[in-house]
């Protein structure tokens, strides 16, 4: 029988994009693969997909073995460390607001390839990864990783699934297929100069609920539980059945 944590699975075309880093670093995929459980002839097969706990491990290792937060994607390794370290700053917030403004700057002292920011225009926020425009696609999947990231970590402080306007990719990456409909429940579309995603601008008021307590156990998690989808709906149910997905290790 399935395991709740492996209903879900990830596109092989985004394992194929977290390794571009490594790859470009001359590290053997075969062995980093291995490690995760992962077939090495799936990276062939572009319908094939993985499990979010065989992801979730090969983030793991990828950090551990380039001691780097983004995995090799930048110019510069984001240190280790950098993720709990902002999520230690966030919990003290007290609105989703605040938390999106001090993690961004938080990020704007470690980060020179793009710069994360948080805009306001009407009733409606934006959460963008600006860069200089000499975008690839290293460059251009550690954007959009980062702002997965931001949205799921958005999402547990206040502990609700914030709903999408949309969600914007890289324009580079046009041509390539994508979860991020599914993965949102937004639409998606694509941009030369920013990607992110934009959400009702009232949901900077919400209350961060979480705290350093509840931090220490999602800390010892993730990334493995920002891969548990905010979606469908957000009633207590879900979120009950997102934190036991949590627990599982990997």
């Amino acid at each position: 029988m399935t395991s709740p944590v492996t209903q879900h699975t990830v596109s092989i075309l985004q394992v194929q994009h977290i390794l571009l880093g490594a790859r470009q670093r001359g590290l053997d995929m075969s062995v980093l693969l291995r490690r995760a459980g992962i077939s090495e002839e799936m990276l062939a097969a572009p319908l094939s997909r993985v499990t979010q706990t065989q992801y979730a491990r090969l983030i793991r290792i990828l950090r551990r073995t380039l001691r780097d937060e983004l995995w090799g994607l930048c110019s510069q390794p984001l240190r280790m460390g950098s993720f709990d370290q902002a999520c230690r700053l966030l919990v003290n917030c007290k609105t989703l607001g605040e938390a999106f403004q001090k993690g961004f700057h938080f990020y704007h002292l470690l980060l020179s390839d793009f710069t994360p920011r948080l805009q306001r225009e009407g009733d409606v926020a934006s959460v963008r990864m600006v860069d200089a425009g000499d975008r690839d696609l290293l460059l251009a999947y550690a954007e959009r990783s980062f702002s997965f990231m931001a949205y799921g970590l958005a999402c547990w402080l206040v502990a609700r699934r914030i709903p999408l306007v949309d969600v914007v990719y890289p324009e580079i990456e046009a041509g390539y297929a994508s979860d991020a409909t599914r993965l949102f429940q937004a639409p998606l579309r694509f941009e030369r100069d920013w990607a992110g995603f934009r959400f009702e601008a009232s949901w900077l008021d919400l209350p961060v609920v979480q705290t350093p307590q509840s931090l220490n156990e999602f800390l010892q998690q993730a990334p493995a539980c920002l891969l548990v989808k905010y979606r469908d709906q957000t009633s207590l149910t879900e979120r009950k059945i997102g934190r036991a997905s949590c627990r599982e290790r990997v």
